[in-house]
């Protein structure tokens, strides 16, 4: 086991170490679910009637009214950056409730895609980013990268149906001289006139 260069010996024993002198054990998550939910990014909302925005994104659930007109209240909205679908509202009690896209019917987009999709509206112009807009970047920018995809595939294809033939003709011999040098190591001359006489009394 290596030395941890602060502690001066090795993590493990540093943490058998300490876990002797505590009074109670550690604490142990919940749960899976909760102990994942515990450390993903938030970012503070307040619930209106329309639900929660987040990352230009409207989330709604009716457990929300639970918290309505309590304007100066305001929530941690956990979230996965690899799935916006649903984010997980964090109580006061530090209990995680999972609020869906109000709008069913959109597709689970990443951090990444909705953060490029914000780029390129605002690179063309759009000062004022909606939820619409950004789903329809979303669709146009994963349609281009399927295009490319099978754009790819096809010259892959093309390529391997031509390998056999440019390795053929890569290793062809070079064409045959038609009239041969005299002297020339392995290359039979052409016959004489006297030769062709002879093989015919044959």
């Amino acid at each position: 086991m290596k030395v941890h260069s602060a502690l001066g010996i090795p993590p493990l024993a540093a943490w058998t170490e300490r876990l002797g002198r505590r009074p109670q054990p550690p604490a142990v998550p919940a749960g899976e679910a909760q102990f994942f939910q515990d450390f993903l990014p938030f970012k503070e909302v307040t619930v209106r009637r329309e639900g929660i925005r987040l990352h230009s994104i409207f989330y709604y659930d009716d457990v929300l009214t639970a918290w309505l007109g309590a304007e100066r209240c305001r929530l941690r909205a956990k979230y996965d950056p690899r799935d916006l679908s649903t984010v997980f509202l964090e109580d006061e009690t530090g209990r995680h409730w999972p609020i869906r896209y109000r709008d069913l019917a959109r597709p689970p987009i990443t951090l990444w895609e909705q953060k490029a999709a914000v780029k390129d509206l605002r690179t063309r112009g759009r000062s004022l980013v909606d939820e619409q807009s950004i789903f329809e970047a979303v669709a146009a920018r994963r349609a281009a990268v399927e295009e490319a995809i099978a754009r790819t595939k096809k010259s892959r294809r093309e390529f391997a149906r031509t390998a056999r033939v440019r390795n053929t003709a890569d290793r062809a011999p070079p064409t045959a001289r038609a009239v041969a040098e005299p002297g020339d190591p392995g290359v039979v001359p052409m016959p004489t006139e006297a030769d062709r006489g002879s093989v015919e009394e044959w």
